[in-house]
């Protein structure tokens, strides 16, 4: 009986200690699935600010925006070196550092990747939107984390097509995975926090992410919708909350070189934006970032405009040009010295789309020879080749903008309600555009092509998308006339739809010529460089060389649309 106990005893404590070695094992292997989740996640991130947020930040800073503006997003800098603004930098900065695990450093934007846009957004909330408490501003940060990450997973998606065996097949599989998990965890976040009305970081979450296409699920429909409502509702929210910072700051300078204190609503929701005590240069500053945050705004609303071919319209631009100028008693720049007064941004003064367009034109007219030959003999400067390219990045920019125009008055014409002689001014403007373009920016031949490969990164990704992106707008463009031809051919004669067609039919050869030029460079892009030293960036599944290699298969602000129909 004793030996029957012990044996007992003996069988207990090697259950319990067998147990408790499982129990131990299951403990160490969900530590370490939750280090790798972790650490992978944060690669997502790092190859969000990689990719997405330290290109976009080459589009908003002086050169690529506007001649008024100084420095866009790079305005932080400067603001986060003020003493009385000491509290606002350091909350601002938490946020970031919960998503980015890189250096904190503020270095200039070539000199390393960093979350140049999500501090912009980052600070403008810790200085002017309401105080949602830090549960909320924990949630909003991270919202925007994963939206990042969900951005990036998209990215490092190869095509089905070239998975070459079966452990590229499973490991796509795994992509896959990650992707449709990330995007439903941002989609859940998003809308859980979507009652911040004021907050500019949620407002930039819900842009970024409405150029997210769904994974493939079995709610792909519904994802479609939220997408698509997310995506204007963010770009609506950020025109918005920019427009209101601007006009209490205008409010400001109206009472007195005193600075105070107000508040005002942010929307219809009723909450209160709070404008603090702040000098001047601080708010010229806080300007700029507003300035580059509509700039950005800009951006993605004409290129959703043109890439849906007007289905897709947060915002139509004759709202821009109806915005009433915020200080009404102001002369435009062209009768009066205010531009060159540094005491007041530029910006207050300047609010007239046509003004700002003609300035961008007059800028690229000034330059010399064309772009690729300037870089081809300059190829080892390359702060001064990016600035460069930051001014041909503007004129993209305003050819995605005149595309957008073009493209709600051609719809028009099925409507009913088109005015002919606006659509020939579009028209016009495009073609004319169309050229500066092919005139100073230069044709990116084979040779070119092998020589960006050897260049800085961030000069390759400059060119990449001032070819690719801007083909692909000018392609979009002879869509739409060649639709547009054949409609008016349909409709009554009167004198101004003749004249239309009779501009649109004037210009056919060329379109056709250049058309196969643009295709082709589209078609053949060239190859990111550094890519082999990106992978080594990773935990062994080559995220950032499939980030990289999938931004060279995708259009670089419309992903997705990958070809235009004939």
């Amino acid at each position: 009986m004793e030996n029957d106990a012990g044996d007992r005893e003996g069988t207990d404590a090697a259950e319990i200690g067998h147990d408790a070695l499982a129990s131990l094992s299951t403990l160490e292997t969900d530590l370490s699935r939750s280090a790798m989740a972790g650490s992978i996640c944060s690669q997502y991130f790092n190859l969000f600010i990689d990719i997405s947020d330290s290109f976009l930040s080459q589009c908003l800073v002086q050169g690529s925006m506007p001649p008024p503006y100084k420095f866009g997003v790079a305005a932080y800098d400067t603001l986060s070196a003020s003493a009385q603004l000491s509290a606002c930098i350091e909350r601002a900065e938490r946020w970031v550092s919960t998503c980015w695990h890189g250096s904190l450093s503020r270095a200039a934007l070539t000199a390393s990747p960093s979350p140049c846009i999500f501090r912009a957004v980052s600070v403008l909330d810790a200085l002017l939107s309401p105080t949602p408490g830090a549960s909320r501003d924990a949630s909003i940060t991270e919202a925007y984390k994963w939206v990042a990450i969900a951005t990036a997973a998209q990215l490092a998606i190869h095509k089905e097509g070239e998975a070459g065996n079966v452990d590229g097949v499973g490991a796509q599989s795994q992509l896959r995975g990650v992707a449709l998990v990330s995007w439903q965890k941002a989609k859940e976040l998003v809308f859980r926090n979507i009652a911040a009305t004021g907050s500019f970081r949620l407002a930039l979450s819900l842009v970024f992410f409405g150029d997210i296409i769904p994974p493939n699920s079995s709610t792909i429909e519904e994802d479609k919708e939220d997408r698509a409502f997310a995506f204007c509702e963010g770009i609506k929210r950020l025109r918005a909350l920019c427009l209101q910072t601007r006009s209490d700051i205008e409010a400001q300078k109206d009472v007195g070189s005193t600075p105070r204190s107000t508040s005002f609503n942010t929307t219809s929701g009723g909450k209160r934006y709070h404008i603090p005590n702040l000098p001047p240069e601080a708010n010229q500053l806080i300007l700029e970032l507003v300035g580059a945050l509509e700039w950005l705004v800009s951006l993605y609303n004409t290129i959703a405009i043109g890439t849906s071919y007007g289905k897709i319209c947060p915002f139509p631009l004759e709202a821009e040009d109806d915005e009433p100028t915020i200080s009404s008693g102001m002369e435009s720049p062209a009768s009066s010295n205010i531009i060159d007064d540094d005491t007041l941004s530029p910006l207050l003064a300047w609010r007239c789309p046509q003004e700002i367009e003609n300035s961008i034109v007059a800028r690229v007219q000034q330059g010399g020879s064309s772009f690729i030959e300037f870089w081809k003999n300059n190829v080892h400067e390359s702060e001064a080749v990016l600035y460069a390219g930051r001014l041909f990045v503007s004129l993209s920019i305003l050819l995605w903008r005149s595309l957008a125009r073009f493209t709600i008055g051609a719809a028009a014409v099925d409507t009913g309600n088109a005015k002919y002689s606006d659509i020939d001014r579009d028209y016009t403007a495009m073609i004319d555009l169309i050229e500066l373009w092919r005139t100073h920016f230069g044709k990116v031949d084979l040779h070119t092509k092998l020589c960006l490969q050897q260049s800085d990164r961030e000069v390759w990704r400059m060119s990449a998308f001032c070819s690719v992106d801007t083909d692909f707008a000018i392609l979009l463009f002879y869509n739409v006339a060649q639709r547009l031809e054949k409609r008016l051919v349909q409709l009554p004669s009167v004198p101004a739809k003749e004249r239309l067609s009779s501009s649109i039919r004037s210009t056919r050869a060329r379109r056709s010529t250049q058309r196969l030029a643009f295709s082709d460079e589209i078609n053949n892009p060239s190859t990111p460089p550094d890519a082999k030293h990106a992978s080594e960036m990773t935990l062994g599944l080559n995220t950032c060389l499939r980030g990289l290699l999938g931004l060279r298969d995708n259009l670089f602000m419309a992903p997705g649309t990958a070809q235009v129909n004939n």
